[in-house]
């Protein structure tokens, strides 16, 4: 039933006002611009289409890394100077909490929002894209207020070691909600092509680059009076979520009037979305999104039910450190992504095994050294970043990076089964090896405690991880492991795109109902 939803989400995605898919050939002697159907507008030129994607790709960069950045400061922030280690697992949890109940809040809308908004918008439909956001304001309110009032309703079945009473559910239940509008409203300003504040705004467990940087300087300033208690922490992550929902409703009324102006007699009265279609593609996105929400916090979970919250604050330290060597691997998947379509699309087949290989090789080296680094020295970085006790950390950080070794290995596999149109077998084969950590986890962690969870979680992600490096050989017929012949690196972006092929990898990258599955861990 699930393959069938997200069947029929993206031949939606595809379809053309008059009822025909999208032709996937690519001709490579086009040397004039793509036409669009007749009264939809002026097709893009080559230039504006390159000078887009780029733009986009630096405000994707930029906003990536400093959410990261802020992630980390925000982390150390807490742990050194604000709370105990009891009540820093706390916050952790607390965070997760967020995370599931804005997931559940958000209902796919923010994977939805993107391609209804940006597919209607080249073709100058500006009453269709008006109806898609009138449909998706109204869903997310109710979807939202649901998921707010259920949340303090279930936290009291949750059993963790630290109380959630007085206020602190209904603030759990309201940073959620005001995520869920944040996230939503950020990937509607991306469907804008305002790649700035959709990066700004987008992203992260607790909110983009501006919500951690008001919530870090708001706990800050609070040190100067006197150090805040956990729920005083929620209340200041629910002020600075509340100032960031402000803002960006002012972007989306800001950048509507800005595309309407630009409207002209359009005739694709067929792609005004009605609310089947919404449910439609939202249902399976959120099947996707809480796939990969459970495969990113599993453990997590585990070991908030099983370990004291001093011995959680442990582990998330160590896991935080480690997660840092996945960041090269992102970046190149986020780079070569647009030139894997175009390279399958051409069934240059060699070339595009060189590229990835040669991809994972360059991104592999720096993660390599950096596990060299915690493996040496990891329990002086985790006293040295996170304070006396996270030391303890230190077998973890040794188990965890070998999980992450292979990771780095096997390269930018699940990346190059997405963008060829295998998102489902990639998104199956995450949730399969998810369920070795949800299964092998629990007993692990009991007997072991968190030394035998990072076992299941190191586990877990090698096993995933091989698993679809052989899918992507049995789909496509490469390799996409690390190639440390630094002579044959051939993945700089192709200087001789057509319009045609540009604009296919544009069109998988926007309306790719698995793009959410690129980023399974969060730093």
């Amino acid at each position: 039933m699930i393959r069938r939803l997200m069947t029929s989400t993206s031949d939606w995605f595809t379809r053309l006002p008059d009822g025909e898919l999208l032709d996937d050939s690519i001709d490579d002697s086009a040397e004039t611009p793509i036409e669009e159907p007749v009264g939809t507008g002026e097709p893009i030129s080559h230039g504006d289409l390159h000078r887009r994607v780029r733009q986009g790709g630096l405000w994707v960069l930029a906003g990536r890394t400093s959410g990261i950045g802020l992630t980390v400061i925000m982390n150390v922030v807490l742990a050194r100077w604000v709370l105990s280690r009891d009540d820093f697992g706390a916050f952790v949890l607390i965070s997760s909490m967020i995370g599931l109940a804005s997931t559940f809040a958000m209902f796919g809308l923010n994977g939805a929002i993107v391609p209804l908004v940006s597919r209607n918008l080249a073709l100058l439909n500006v009453a269709a894209v008006r109806r898609a956001l009138r449909l998706t304001i109204i869903a997310v309110l109710i979807s939202g207020g649901t998921a707010a009032l259920v949340t303090p309703w279930a936290l009291r079945f949750v059993t963790f070691d630290f109380p959630l009473t007085g206020a602190l559910p209904w603030l759990i239940a309201g940073c959620a909600l005001l995520l869920a509008w944040q996230q939503v409203g950020a990937e509607a300003l991306r469907g804008f092509h305002d790649q700035r504040w959709a990066n700004v705004l987008s992203g992260g467990q607790v909110g983009g680059p501006l919500t951690l940087l008001l919530f870090v300087s708001l706990v800050a300033a609070s040190l100067l009076v006197e150090r805040p208690t956990l729920t005083g922490l929620v209340a200041m992550l629910f002020g600075s979520l509340s100032c960031t929902v402000l803002w960006t409703g002012v972007c989306m009324v800001r950048d509507l009037p800005h595309q309407a102006m630009q409207q002209h007699a359009a005739n694709g009265s067929s792609m005004v979305p009605t609310a089947n279609d919404l449910l439609r593609l939202c249902v399976p996105l959120l099947l996707i999104q809480l796939l990969v929400f459970v495969a990113a916090q599993a453990d997590v979970w585990i070991a908030g039910y099983y370990v004291p919250a001093g011995q959680l604050a442990v582990y998330a330290a160590a896991r935080r450190l480690i997660l840092l060597t996945a960041i090269p691997l992102q970046i190149a998947a986020a780079t070569v992504a647009p030139s894997i379509a175009e390279l399958h699309a051409h069934g240059r087949i060699t070339e595009l095994q060189t590229m990835l290989r040669s991809a994972a090789g360059v991104a592999s080296l720096p993660a390599i050294v950096a596990l060299l680094a915690v493996t040496v020295a990891g329990g002086l970085i985790l006293r040295l970043v996170f304070g006396p006790g996270y030391e303890a950390g230190y077998s973890v950080v040794v188990i965890l990076g070998i999980g992450q070794l292979i990771f780095n290995w096997c390269g930018v596999c699940g990346t190059a089964l997405i963008m060829t149109g295998h998102q489902n077998v990639a998104l199956v084969a995450t949730g399969a090896t998810s369920a070795i950590l949800v299964i092998v986890g629990p007993p692990l962690t009991a007997r072991f405690g968190i030394q035998g969870l990072a076992f299941a979680s190191a586990l877990g992600l090698s096993v995933q991880n091989l698993t679809i490096w052989v899918l992507a050989r049995r789909y496509l017929g490469i390799w996409t492991h690390a190639n440390f012949s630094w002579g044959r690196i051939t993945w700089k972006p192709l200087r001789r795109r057509s319009d045609r092929a540009a604009a296919v990898a544009c069109q998988q990258n926007e309306s790719s109902p698995a793009r959410w599955s690129e980023e399974c861990t969060e730093v």
